[in-house]
């Protein structure tokens, strides 16, 4: 069978687990193709009983743990959602780690999950990017300018 490899980064481990399981347990059992997903799932869900996983990726882990916030107020000052407060400082480092990441230059495809913003992190390194987005585009940015040229990249 053919063999497609699919490099998996996102914050809702069991969000990026959906597409996950039917590539892995529904295309590759039908054939010709055997998929394997590696998975970088930190924060927000990754431990969830025998669903979760978090990542094993050291680097990558400190990277997420340094940049994203894990709940901040929202402006509705009720509510409390992550985000990132410094997004081109967390791409500049993903960059740097991503062109020394032997799974990223061995993927076929990158997935990006939540957030949304992550599929922006892998522009540039020459691959293939399928999101799976389950939230608004926006979220873990901060509203207007940070959101607005989020929306001005993706398209």
């Amino acid at each position: 069978p053919a063999r497609v490899r699919v490099w998996s980064l996102g914050l809702h481990a069991t969000l990026a687990m959906e597409p996950e399981s039917i590539w892995v347990e529904v295309i590759s059992a039908s054939g010709p193709w055997d998929v394997a997903v590696e998975s970088v799932l930190a924060q927000n869900y990754c431990d969830v009983g025998s669903l979760g996983r978090c990542t094993a990726h050291g680097a990558l882990s400190d990277l997420l743990r340094r940049r994203v916030v894990k709940s901040a107020p929202a402006s509705n000052g009720l509510n409390k959602f992550p985000h990132v407060p410094d997004p081109g400082a967390l791409a500049q480092e993903f960059a740097a780690l991503a062109r020394a990441d032997a799974g990223i230059a061995s993927a076929d495809i990158l997935m990006c999950s939540e957030p949304p913003f992550f599929c922006t992190l892998f522009l540039g390194l020459g691959k293939p990017i399928f999101g799976y987005i389950g939230n608004p585009f926006g979220a873990y940015l901060r509203e207007q300018e940070q959101q607005e040229a989020f929306y001005r990249v993706f398209h």
